[in-house]
């Protein structure tokens, strides 16, 4: 079984890793329509400024905005400030075990919090994305959104954080046993606080 100092170690740099790429470019669109240049629309949006929640589908006539750079996929409030809040939750995690020694609730927080960022990113990084952009040459026009590098990295990374929690659960259930069975009289006395050395 691996040292359950390891794992947590490993699962707070997931945790700053996943806060860091939430604010990271996510989404690249492109469009279709040439510009007198011949240029063709492209820009990036980051985590804070996108969510899957607004996409071509959900916007109306009346909520677009006729002004250079304007898409209707941006948002005040993307879905990277909720994923960086649950590599916050992450890193609470840590410090919740570091502090008890090692317990199941705390363990299975560390499982349900990773694989709820990895939903959320996940769904960011299957989807489909569709938004309408405005810019002086093309006027509305509408554009095509693919994942980025970046998006794909931090789905890896939550992927990772969900292994380790459970592993980390693992970890705590088994020691909790040994001392189960100690008090049971069954068995040796189990190093450390609930086991962990």
């Amino acid at each position: 079984m691996p040292d359950p100092r390891l794992v947590l170690l490993a699962l707070a740099i997931c945790g700053l890793l996943v806060i860091g790429l939430s604010f990271a470019p996510w989404l690249n669109f492109e469009g279709t329509i040439a510009a007198a240049d011949g240029s063709r629309t492209s820009f990036d949006l980051n985590g804070t400024d996108v969510s899957r929640l607004r996409d071509l589908e959900s916007v109306g006539r009346q909520d677009i905005e006729e002004k250079d750079g304007w898409c209707s996929c941006r948002v005040d409030l993307g879905d990277g400030y909720f994923t960086a809040l649950l590599g916050l939750g992450l890193l609470t995690v840590v410090g919740l075990n570091v502090l008890t020694g090692g317990n199941r609730p705390a363990a299975l927080f560390a499982v349900t919090v990773s694989v709820g960022a990895l939903g959320l990113t996940g769904w960011n990084a299957v989807a489909d994305w569709g938004a309408l952009t405005y810019s002086p040459d093309a006027l509305l026009e509408e554009v095509e959104g693919s994942p980025t590098a970046w998006l794909w990295l931090l789905v890896a990374v939550e992927v990772a954080a969900a292994v380790l929690g459970t592993v980390l659960w693992v970890i705590v259930r088994e020691a909790d046993e040994d001392y189960d069975e100690y008090e049971d009289g069954e068995g040796p006395l189990p190093e450390g606080l609930n086991g962990w050395a």
